[in-house]
């Protein structure tokens, strides 16, 4: 079979033309198509993820107004305020000094023969006056207060050690750092 084109070539182009604008079309349609079905899952998706948030939403707000969670926050306010007032007590033994071994070491180095009238203690300093026998007794004493391990600076007046008996006598020492 034989086909002839009588066809003025204007009417050629035309035609092609007619043929391009309807593939066009058809493709333009299909793209127009694909993205019309891409927007409708788009806004699914966005319709069940609200829906989706707000059940969340109501959830956790349910919980956090649940009657558990209510007291469990009462009960980590009331923990914490506990443990604020625990690291206040253990702060507040930290500035205490301990000065009872001293003082017994103080007492058991006195011989027999000493009485003590008054004991002060200012700081790592002791003031003590108190009544002799006999001078032997308190020289004894001084020698036992400037051998012990406890004291330091023994400092005596020498009207101490003026009268030979009944003595009236005031030292003033300085208690070591370890004997505290």
């Amino acid at each position: 079979m034989i086909e002839l084109n009588l066809l003025p070539p204007e009417e050629k182009e035309l035609i092609a033309g007619q043929r391009n604008m309807q593939r066009a079309l058809r493709l333009g349609g299909f793209g127009l198509f694909f993205v019309l079905i891409f927007l409708a899952l788009l806004a699914s998706i966005w319709l069940y993820l609200s829906v989706q948030l707000k059940v969340i939403e109501q959830v956790f707000e349910k919980i956090q107004n649940s009657q558990t969670v209510v007291e469990l926050n009462k009960f980590k306010s009331e923990m914490t305020q506990a443990n604020k007032k625990l690291a206040d007590y253990e702060n507040l033994g930290k500035g205490i000094k301990n000065y009872s071994a001293a003082l017994e070491k103080l007492i058991s180095l006195a011989p027999p023969g000493i009485k003590f009238n008054n004991l002060s203690l200012k700081e790592d300093n002791i003031s003590l006056e108190g009544h002799a026998d006999k001078r032997e007794i308190l020289l004894s004493f001084k020698d036992a207060l400037e051998k012990s391990s406890a004291f330091d600076h023994i400092n005596s007046p020498l009207s101490n050690f003026l009268k030979q008996s009944d003595i009236d006598f005031s030292f003033t020492l300085q208690i070591k750092p370890a004997a505290k």
